[in-house]
């Protein structure tokens, strides 16, 4: 606390001098001064000045080179790439990643009652959600090597993101409302921001995913899988945002008998997900129309269209149609139909 002080109070001699002896401050100073500001309530007792400077310095220059500023950035994923890059340099942030949403009734003609881990008959009609988040961890990840600093430059954001997804046999009172299924999807994540454009299209972001899927469950109900994964971020004009995301997953050993404990507990799961995503975001007018298509050529694939609409100013309703393979990891195999209403707290854009 004394340090900050010390700190705060140097901040505020600094702006007097600069406006004693050089008149007003520049825009850019005022910009400086404020983001430090900013940067000190959450900065350590040992934070030196010249460390919040050179984190905003860095910050300004990162968005001057991508033009990312927040206030001034013209579409929806702009924006969110400029929060997130604001916020990369503060240790308690928490950000969204994908949707955050809670479905409070989901019709499923079509669960699997042979993988249920319960004793009793399942209801067709349960509730869905998902939370989703980013927490940045490293800005700047090649800076400290001179040769790789040549090529990226502050570029290279490290970042580690979680996303579960549960489903609820809420109204199922017969065998006490159990959780049917809940996926886990930890990811590392490391994002390059790009200033290419062709004409409307522009690719602004690169992503290298270490991604983890798995039910965490025991045999015989355990599934998982690890996955090296692209994913390339492209907008086209101010409202439509699309990513390409493909995928090598990485190979486990095979079991010889179904109930070990170590091995491939889904060893044909990409017969059924495949190895890419296409995932596309329509956003007018407070409403958002988002198609995903999961890998219809190698595998047997799936199509989910979901629509987002307002309903309050932090709340929106959500409607989720989904037709294919791998909605969860329990039936990956099964191939199901479900539609959903509830509502959504976080967008994709």
């Amino acid at each position: 606390m004394e340090k900050h002080l010390k700190i705060w109070l140097l901040l505020l001699a600094t702006s007097f001098v600069q406006q004693s002896y050089g008149g007003e401050l520049t825009d850019s100073d005022q910009q400086l001064q404020e983001c430090m500001a900013r940067a000190l309530v959450t900065a350590s007792d040992d934070t030196t000045v010249g460390q919040l400077r050179e984190q905003c310095q860095r910050t300004f220059l990162i968005e001057e080179q991508f033009q990312l500023s927040e206030t001034q950035a013209n579409t929806a994923l702009k924006r969110r790439i400029a929060h997130e890059i604001s916020a990369s340099d503060n240790p308690f942030a928490l950000i969204a990643h994908r949707p955050t949403y809670f479905l409070t009734g989901v019709y499923n003609g079509g669960i699997d009652e042979s993988v249920n881990v319960q004793e009793g008959e399942l209801d067709d009609v349960e509730a869905q959600f998902q939370m989703s988040f980013k927490i940045p961890l490293y800005r700047g990840l090649f800076r400290e090597v001179p040769l790789l600093k040549e090529v990226f430059g502050e570029n290279g954001n490290l970042s580690f993101a979680y996303t579960n997804r549960s489903f609820w046999q809420v109204y199922n009172s017969e065998l006490s409302a159990p959780f049917r299924e809940t996926n886990h999807e930890p990811e590392m994540i490391v994002s390059f921001y790009n200033d290419w454009q062709w004409g409307k299209l522009r690719n602004v972001s690169n992503q290298f995913i270490f991604n983890h899927q798995s039910n965490g469950r025991n045999v015989p109900f355990s599934r998982s899988w690890n996955r090296l994964m692209m994913d390339f971020i492209f907008e086209y004009g101010d409202n439509f945002a699309f990513s390409v995301k493909p995928w090598y997953r990485l190979p486990e050993a095979l079991k010889t008998d179904p109930l070990e404990t170590t091995g491939d507990d889904n060893p044909d799961i990409t017969d059924f997900l495949g190895h890419f995503e296409w995932q596309g975001v329509y956003d007018r007018g407070g409403h958002s129309i988002s198609l995903m298509i999961r890998d219809p050529i190698t595998a047997e694939g799936a199509y989910e269209l979901g629509w987002s609409f307002p309903i309050n100013d932090r709340l929106q309703g959500y409607m989720k149609y989904f037709n294919g393979y791998g909605e969860s990891l329990i039936d990956y195999n099964v191939k199901h139909e479900t539609i959903g209403i509830g509502f959504q707290l976080t967008d994709w854009l």
